[in-house]
């Protein structure tokens, strides 16, 4: 007997501290649940927050009884008072109560940030318009007459001038590409040579009209292919004067007599300007 008394007032002496951290957690938890459901109700929205600082779980036994180290040793006869007050003594009932600081702590400090916004408007978009001309040309098919040339002999020259005008709003590169025909299949196409030039007119008169200027770089000789194949830039309503030139070498040869070929030049522009 004497063993188990000295057994129950050990255990005994850790009585007033339990209680004491029951009573002061169930006070606190209360006072976080209440705060909480007045900011709840003011239009806050608690946020909770999933950590991994608590894991792996730990097992923490009963909260009382038997081994807990939380069991009820007292010897006071005094019965017990009943109603709310007995709930609120209930170890149990005042570890729940607790639990609110945790809502109530979590609550507080995730309205404690502030929060602004701002915005960005007024952004307003417009297309443009590209607008191709040759020679002022209105209908895109502009007769390049000036170019033509009768009775050809080896060293014949003929040149006629261009202008390219970007009639729209957006610039764009053009290129120049050139077909011809070989009706009598003599192939007067292929015996001439083309020349590509910025001048603004033409040397000479007769059979012996040029472009005196040099090519423009990367221009083409044949009138069967390209003749500008590097896109060149014009801004919305600039322009820019080319000079074409054809001529018939000297060394051309016997059967290219009596023959001849018709070349359309086709422009073509993109707002590509890559």
């Amino acid at each position: 007997m004497s063993g188990l008394g000295r057994a129950v007032a050990k255990v005994g002496t850790f009585r007033p501290w339990h209680n004491l951290v029951l009573t002061v957690g169930t006070g606190l938890g209360v006072v976080c649940i209440v705060a909480t459901i007045v900011m709840v109700t003011f239009g806050y929205k608690p946020l909770s927050f999933r950590s991994g600082f608590m894991s792996p779980a730990m097992d923490t036994g009963p909260v009382e009884g038997p081994g807990s180290g939380f069991e009820d040793t007292s010897t006071d006869a005094e019965p017990r008072r009943h109603g709310f007050w007995k709930s609120l003594r209930s170890d149990r009932v005042r570890a729940l109560l607790s639990l609110g600081i945790i809502l109530g702590v979590g609550s507080v400090g995730t309205l404690a940030y502030w929060t602004d916004d701002a915005t960005a408007s007024g952004a307003t978009f417009s297309s443009g318009t590209i607008d191709l001309l040759v020679s002022n040309e209105v209908d895109d098919d502009f007769a390049f007459s000036t170019l033509s040339l009768s009775l050809m002999v080896p060293g014949s020259t003929t040149a006629g001038v261009i202008t390219v005008k970007n009639e729209g709003t957006a610039p764009f590169k053009f290129t120049v590409t050139s077909a011809a025909t070989n009706v009598d299949t003599k192939a007067l196409k292929d015996g001439v040579v083309a020349k590509v030039t910025t001048d603004a007119a033409v040397t000479g008169t007769g059979q012996a009209r040029t472009c005196a200027s040099a090519a423009i770089g990367g221009s083409g000789t044949t009138i069967t292919a390209g003749l500008i194949t590097t896109g060149r830039q014009l801004a919305g309503g600039a322009s820019e004067t080319l000079c074409f030139q054809v001529a018939l070498p000297t060394n051309a040869a016997m059967s290219l007599q009596n023959a001849s070929t018709t070349a359309t030049l086709t422009f073509t522009a993109t707002s590509d300007l890559t």
